[in-house]
């Protein structure tokens, strides 16, 4: 099995209603890869972990972990995939089968930045024998994530059939369609800070530190982590774009929005942020970019009429 052509990777789906249904379509693939000499892991919540782990016998090829060893932040779990599988390569592991069970949160934004996560890690771990299936509860996840799912996998999965998916989606043709989530609603006011053509960094996190503690009653540490990422993408657009550049920010109770736009042409990598950058010493777009993710809910970027735009949400 490979993921198509020469890629080593897979990305499947299961959409279940019931436990027999999800059993069906995992367990006997988790089984197939232990039998093989592969490794097994499975990331779900307590429930379905029970569920699999009493499904299969004993092994200690078969590993069980808790959701929140993997993901906090798409980003971060992305990273988390190949840190895992760059240790079982180096471990001689052939393959390593996942079943993932995953929460999507409680929130539309929410629901889109996860199910983007689905395609940028299609597009990731490609190149590495990991194998993972995707549970879906119909009755259970919100229908937008359903209809993202649909998109962002390869291949189904119905009891023992694999077939490939007809409405699957490139996953950097997925990530263009949703690139921006658009202005958020507290963009309708005004800022609290509004900067027309930055010229220091470090005056612009002074400002942007005093600015968000006034306004969001977030925690100090959140907050000053929040700055931080505002400063990668604030010295990605001074060096890689085009003068002036702007920084406006939001605040509201538990909320803080910033944008940072600059006169340039801006960049077309959908994937950018979300994998780390390449590690030569050289500044790139996408390592600021990536630290910013590690940090903030949501980054979005997109091209305006005036520029190229970079929107950092927390909260």
């Amino acid at each position: 099995m490979t993921g198509g052509g020469d890629r080593p990777g897979a990305h499947d789906g299961v959409f279940h209603r019931d436990d027999e249904e999800l059993l069906a379509a995992t367990a006997p693939f988790l089984l197939d890869g232990l039998e093989a000499g592969e490794t097994a892991v499975v990331v779900c919540g307590k429930r379905c972990g029970d569920l699999l782990v009493d499904a299969l016998p004993r092994h200690d090829r078969l590993h069980l972990l808790a959701p929140s060893d993997v993901y906090e932040r798409p980003a971060g779990a992305v990273a988390n995939y190949q840190h895992v599988m760059e240790r079982y390569a180096r471990a001689g592991v052939s393959r390593v089968r996942v079943v993932v069970q995953l929460d999507h949160g409680g929130t539309p934004a929410e629901w889109m930045e996860w199910s983007r996560f689905d395609a940028v890690l299609e597009h990731a771990l490609g190149p590495y024998p990991m194998w993972i299936v995707c549970t879906y509860d119909r009755l259970r996840v919100p229908e937008p994530v359903l209809v993202a799912a649909a998109l962002t996998h390869r291949h189904l999965r119905t009891g023992s059939t694999r077939t490939a998916n007809p409405d699957h989606l490139d996953p950097a043709e997925f990530l263009r369609r949703t690139a921006s989530g658009g202005p958020d609603p507290i963009e309708s006011g005004p800022p609290v800070l509004d900067v027309a053509d930055l010229r220091d960094l470090g005056e612009l996190r002074g400002a942007v530190r005093r600015a968000a503690l006034a306004g969001c009653a977030m925690p100090v540490h959140q907050v000053q982590e929040f700055v931080l990422a505002i400063n990668e993408v604030a010295t990605n657009a001074l060096l890689h774009g085009r003068s002036p550049v702007g920084v406006r920010l939001w605040a509201a109770a538990g909320r803080l929005v910033c944008t940072v736009t600059d006169r340039g042409a801006g960049f077309d990598d959908p994937f950018a942020g979300y994998l780390p950058g390449n590690d030569d010493g050289a500044v790139h777009v996408g390592t600021g970019l990536f630290a910013a993710r590690q940090v903030c809910d949501r980054v979005d970027f997109e091209h305006v009429a005036d520029g190229f735009s970079v929107r950092l949400l927390l909260g």
